[in-house]
């Protein structure tokens, strides 16, 4: 004892204001040192992140905030959230500005984990920044007034449907989400679209993402379909952006689905389903059994879809396909697609015959106005659409069963 006292006097008179990485060593592996110090001249300039865990544990064994905060922070860079939980609350009855630093740190650390109920607990004791509070904001469903323009916009998404403008392309896509998550989602499957844009390059254009908040009322649960409701937006032509002709909702669950022109997607759903959805919007149906609500189409003859042509003998150059149960059902090809397992991506084949739909039958293809049309029967739906004036392709509106 009387060792570690001379050494700690010798290390107190070597160290300047600032911190002294041999003092911090040594107070962490002298528990009876470091207590008589501590509490007697409370060292704030000590600084903690260059400390090791073990030194940090003995620190926060004694109720030091910054090292607990520290070592929770570390913690949270191993990923081990569950361990660095207890650190950071106990950390909480400590109100000093003097860690206003480390709580960012901290709360940056659990944002890039995703720990949105942490953070609601962190927000109620201390005020978040502007970078954890507005996505915090979001997660939680806020209206999209409550989120900043100059946040909404550095991070590259829109938070105003009018300030959105349709692009010089065949088809354009309005790309709208409820959550953080899926704006962040969004902006990754438009850029991975963008640097590789199917089926050709100004066919199709996304929007820059949208935050919606919770006025649509998305419901959706792991094995469900995604569901939002419509309606508010069907009735309220003049706040949607002109010259779109599809939407593509982001939830957080659900299974991804397509109803006329608006497809409901999860953040859960890879790109590959991303791709299948899309071609849905061409006229394409899936090729797996399809559910009892689509078989109708079965019953038909012809080419019903893009893909699948119905009939009681095979026509040449198609061949059997498993959406429909009785047996009449025949696709454009022998092998399994990318409408049928969308892991397997597309092929050239299936690229061409997208193509085909787009170019050659957009008269054919449901817009979301048709949709919204059935949803309000406004007049205006008729304006934006022709094709809604006649109800084209009913058989085409039911739900889609998604691959992930």
């Amino acid at each position: 004892m009387r060792t570690s006292v001379i050494i700690l006097l010798a290390l107190l008179l070597c160290a300047s204001s600032s911190f002294s990485p041999h003092l911090a060593s040594h107070l962490a592996a002298n528990t009876a040192s470091y207590l008589g110090y501590w509490h007697r001249y409370q060292p704030h300039s000590i600084d903690y992140q260059s400390l090791n865990q073990a030194q940090l544990r003995v620190l926060a064994g004694q109720s030091v905030a910054p090292a607990q905060l520290a070592l929770a922070v570390k913690l949270l860079n191993d990923h081990r959230i569950e361990d660095a939980t207890p650190y950071w609350q106990a950390a909480l009855s400590h109100q000093s500005d003097t860690q206003a630093v480390q709580w960012q740190q901290l709360t940056k650390r659990l944002l890039l984990n995703e720990q949105w109920h942490s953070l609601t607990t962190i927000s109620q004791h201390r005020a978040l920044s502007e970078e954890v509070a507005q996505p915090l904001l979001m997660h939680q469903g806020v209206p999209p007034s409550r989120i900043t323009i100059d946040y909404a916009q550095h991070h590259d998404f829109e938070v105003r449907l009018g300030a959105i403008e349709a692009r010089q392309c065949d088809y354009n896509i309005l790309l709208l989400a409820d959550h953080a998550q899926g704006i962040e989602r969004l902006k990754q499957l438009r850029e991975r679209y963008l640097a590789k844009a199917e089926p050709q390059p100004g066919l199709m254009c996304l929007s820059k993402p949208v935050y919606m908040g919770s006025q649509l009322a998305c419901t959706s649960s792991r094995g469900e379909y995604a569901r939002c409701n419509w309606q508010p937006l069907a009735e309220q032509p003049s706040r949607l952006p002109p010259g779109f002709d599809f939407i593509v909702m982001m939830t957080k669950q659900g299974r991804a689905n397509v109803q006329a022109g608006v497809m409901q997607l999860s953040t859960e759903a890879p790109y590959h389903v991303f791709l299948h959805e899309l071609m849905h919007f061409a006229g394409f149906t899936d090729e797996y059994p399809g559910p009892k609500a689509q078989q109708h189409a079965c019953t038909d003859k012809g080419q019903i879809y893009a893909n699948l042509y119905v009939d009681d003998t095979r026509p040449s150059g198609w061949y059997k396909s498993d959406f429909c149960n009785n047996g009449r059902g025949y696709k454009p090809t022998d092998k399994i697609s990318i409408m049928q397992h969308s892991e397997v991506g597309l092929s050239p084949l299936y690229r061409r015959l997208w193509v085909k739909q787009l170019r050659q039958h957009s008269d054919e293809l449901l817009r979301y106005q048709d949709y919204f049309h059935r949803l309000s029967a406004l007049p205006i739906w008729l304006q934006r659409h022709p094709l809604a004036t006649h109800g084209a392709g009913e058989g085409r509106t039911t739900i889609d069963q998604a691959n992930n």
